[in-house]
This record gives C-alpha cells, sequence and structure tokens, in this order.
C-alpha cells in the first residue's frame, strides 16, 4: 500500500463505513478482510468508493467473498459514491446485480 492507499472506518450506530482511498487492489485486502472478519452476521455495510481511483480484479473478489461472508444474497452491503470509471468496472462485472451501488451526500 502506498500512502494515498488507505481504509478509514467509521461506526454509525449499527451500519460500519468503510471508507476506501486511493488503488483498491491487492495491497489492501488483508486490512480489508481484517475489518469485518469480527462482526455480527447482520451487520450493514456501507463501502464509500468516493476517494477509489483504482479498482483492481483481486478487490472484485475480495467484496465476493465478503458478501458470501455475510450471507450471500441476504448481505446488507452497498458500494456508494464510486466515480463513473469505478462504477463502469461494477458493472461490465455484473456488481449492480448483487451490490446496492447507490451515490449519497
Amino acid at each position: 500500500m502506498t500512502a494515498y492507499d488507505r481504509i478509514i472506518t467509521e461506526q454509525d450506530g449499527v451500519v460500519l463505513t468503510i471508507h476506501l482511498s486511493g488503488c483498491f487492489g491487492y495491497k489492501m485486502i488483508p486490512k480489508f478482510r481484517d475489518i469485518y472478519k469480527g462482526l455480527s452476521l447482520d451487520t450493514p455495510i456501507r463501502i464509500n468508493l468516493e476517494r477509489v481511483y483504482q479498482i483492481e480484479s483481486s478487490a472484485l473478489g475480495a467484496l465476493m467473498v465478503m458478501r458470501n461472508f455475510f450471507g450471500g444474497e441476504k448481505a446488507d452491503i452497498s458500494l456508494v459514491n464510486p466515480s463513473s470509471e469505478i462504477r463502469t468496472i461494477l458493472e461490465l462485472s455484473q456488481y449492480h446485480r448483487v451490490f446496492k451501488i447507490t451515490n449519497e451526500a
């Protein structure tokens, strides 16, 4: 990870928000996984992609692993504020079919 690649978490009530920045790739995955490993399986999670400028295929896989960890279709995971480029990658990968992808203020 570089100084620009960061993961910051924020708990608002029961909702956990994971703020990612930089390149979301293989170097971030161990820390990303450690964040959710101890959570209750019904924890709502928001992954803020606003500051992500690149997403690697390994990170796409990590998102699916996380979804499966939280029960697949029952998982309450949203991908929020992706740039148009990141949104295009998510849609080309059909992630809009398995995750809520939204723009929030």
